[in-house]
């Protein structure tokens, strides 16, 4: 898919670095003009495209979580070889997810988590998907409506490189992962910035109180966002978003 490739920035600091993850179904895209704003500001940025994403949906079905954490780690490795400092990781929705299952087995300064998913509150998803594990089911129902174009901003939609439909079989993944993560949270001890759409039709705003109650750090901030839906970095309160995010770098640095 054009405009989906992985990218990296390098700041001028050469020191602190930000691994950014990207959404299911979605590409780097939606995190590109986050990593040039933290970029011009010095912090080195890498993007890795995750695996069964910026090709056809079909390519996804085929890729579950542990895939999406092994692209995330050897985005993480290949940051690293850049910045000889601290390194903070920044994730939206199964991005976010990724982050905090990171936090678990790396050293890290501190996480970003946006719009990430600890429950839904989907009737199709309590029903339906325990059915979709079965090969019979989830050959019938293959595809269920895109979620990548959950955004506010005319100009942020039309932006977005993202598939048109979602596989069930990564719906399916993305609640296995969501659970191992919940069960790790007390053990998340780093500094967290939590940030979530007031208008996510996706995923419940409850889930940001949700993960800043159950980690297991008390230096947690959070940011809702009144104007943006799930994708905050592609809608209306993307700036503020930006401002924040560099604002708890920054002071992760200076501690």
């Amino acid at each position: 898919m054009e405009g989906a490739q992985p990218f990296i920035i390098e700041g001028n600091s050469g020191k602190v670095g930000c691994l950014l993850l990207h959404s299911l179904t979605s590409s780097p895209r939606e995190m590109r003009e986050l990593g040039e704003h933290l970029a011009a500001r010095g912090i080195t940025v890498s993007a890795p495209l995750l695996a069964g994403h910026g090709t056809r949906p079909s390519d996804l079905i085929t890729q579950g979580w542990q895939n999406w954490l092994q692209s995330a780690r050897e985005g993480l490795g290949a940051l690293r070889n850049r910045c000889d400092g601290s390194i903070f990781l920044c994730g939206q929705s199964v991005g976010g997810l990724l982050s905090l299952y990171l936090a678990g087995e790396e050293e890290i300064a501190g996480i970003i988590s946006i719009g990430a998913a600890l429950y839904l509150k989907n009737l199709k998803i309590t029903l339906f998907l325990p059915l979709a594990k079965h090969t019979f089911i989830s050959n019938i129902y293959r595809y269920d409506r895109p979620i990548a174009y959950d955004i506010n901003d005319p100009e942020g939609r039309e932006a977005m490189v993202c598939y048109d439909r979602t596989p069930v079989k990564s719906v399916v993944s993305l609640v296995e992962l969501k659970e191992q993560v919940r069960g790790m949270l007390p053990s998340v001890q780093v500094p967290l910035l939590v940030a979530h759409g007031a208008l996510d039709t996706i995923v419940p705003p409850g889930n940001m109180e949700t993960l800043a109650a159950e980690t297991g750090t008390d230096r947690v901030e959070t940011l809702l966002c009144p104007r943006s839906k799930h994708l905050v970095t592609m809608d209306y309160d993307r700036h503020e978003l930006f401002n924040r995010i560099h604002c708890f770098i920054e002071k992760q640095k200076a501690n």
